[in-house]
């Protein structure tokens, strides 16, 4: 079914409702969650699959509002999903995201997506309320299979949807655009992210003193059935890191791998790196130079150059498991 988004305004005072917790095993998640509903993470996926009319209603926090070498705060930005139709959310002066809809007699799908990064800061989902004579059934619509991306700034869609000149802000990073998302939805797959602009494997952006990726990720339950780094722009910002790169990058290819056996990774690279990659047995996703633009904000790739990455690691994909290929065709 698709339809217009009614926006109300008003409360519906003395109705009853059904309320719906985030850590209710009718939700259908897709990330890394605290209990509580607390998400961190770019891609943060809440899913919703119910029957009935009336009130759908959505409430969240930003919880804390770093600045960063980024940007100053930044609103927490999700993307609410009903039906196909879709709406910006953005965080107000309090912290608070409010999604409120009045819908007709319906089978609906709803979900809440994480679009800004980690940096902003994290958020938390405090409840989704139905009319009362709403029915929550299962989600119908789970991934054939899970990705999991861990990489940096091009990960997480950093200034995807600004046009150069433009600063950050979590108004033009939009992960739905980013190319992960967009490997995701044409395999069918579920995607989950760790990501953080600016940090690498070894050395951060500009020497940055904050934690560098491998310090940052640890594994989750369920295992992915594929994992993509895509890391280490950050240790070139000054051109070859040197050997310590490597050694520190096969190191966390190898505690990877580790923690989740069974997952093929794969690598992405782009510039010197591919022929680092290659003279270690790597075999990376290789992309050229003009896979890659630089119209999005401070240098960094635009939507367009995103679907041509992900158009890139999804041929590769398919080329080597045809099976999970097959499933999305």
């Amino acid at each position: 079914m698709r339809l217009p988004l009614v926006v109300t305004l008003g409360v519906l005072a003395g109705c009853a409702t059904l309320r719906i917790a985030p850590d209710d095993e009718k939700l259908y998640r897709v990330g890394r969650f605290s209990n509580d509903g607390r998400f961190l993470w770019s891609g943060s996926r809440f899913s919703l699959h119910f029957e009935g009319s009336g009130l759908v209603r959505a409430r969240l926090r930003q919880n804390t509002h770093p600045g960063s070498a980024e940007a100053g705060p930044q609103p927490l930005r999700i993307r609410a999903e009903l039906d196909g139709v879709n709406r910006e959310l953005y965080a107000d002066a309090r912290g608070e995201l409010l999604f409120q809809s009045d819908v007709p007699p319906g089978d609906y799908h709803f979900s809440l997506v994480r679009q800004s990064e980690a940096l902003v800061g994290e958020g938390q989902l405090l409840e989704i309320e139905l009319s009362e004579n709403s029915r929550v059934v299962e989600w119908n619509r789970k991934g054939q299979a899970l990705l999991e991306f861990i990489g940096d700034s091009v990960t997480v869609g950093f200034g995807n949807e600004g046009k150069a000149p433009c600063l950050f802000s979590s108004r033009t990073q939009a992960f739905t655009a980013a190319f992960p998302a967009l490997v995701g939805r044409a395999l069918k797959a579920d995607v989950r992210v760790v990501g953080w602009s600016g940090h690498g494997v070894a050395h951060n952006w500009s020497d940055r003193p904050e934690p560098v990726l491998p310090e940052q990720w640890r594994p989750a339950s369920p295992p992915p059935d594929v994992v993509f780094l895509g890391l280490g722009s950050n240790d070139w910002w000054n051109g070859d890191p040197g050997p310590g790169f490597l050694t520190a990058y096969q190191a966390f290819v190898a505690r990877v791998q580790q923690a989740y056996p069974d997952a093929k990774l794969y690598s992405i690279a782009w510039g010197p790196r591919r022929d680092v990659f290659r003279s270690a047995g790597l075999d990376p996703i290789e992309l050229e130079d003009t896979d890659l633009d630089h119209d999005g904000c401070v240098g960094h790739p635009s939507a367009r150059a995103h679907q041509r990455v992900a158009e890139v690691v999804t041929a590769r994909v398919c080329l080597d498991a045809p099976a999970l290929c097959g499933k999305a065709r």
